[in-house]
């Protein structure tokens, strides 16, 4: 029991470090698309946006 409420812990520390490093690729993305629009480059931050959103939400579901 005890071994499981660790990785639980451990689980969400992973996930909470995963989203402060797609946040901060976000920031910079979207930096970047302010000074020269591409297509491309909205997609990636259309899809950061979207990973961000679903492991907030397995984090704050599980």
């Amino acid at each position: 029991m005890v071994e499981k409420e660790i990785t639980k812990f451990e689980k969400e520390i992973l996930l909470q470090e995963k989203i402060e490093q797609l946040e901060n690729e976000l920031k910079e993305f979207s930096d970047l698309q302010k000074k020269v629009y591409s297509d491309r480059l909205q997609k990636s931050i259309v899809g950061l946006e979207n990973r961000i959103q679903r492991i907030k939400k397995m984090l704050y579901t599980t």
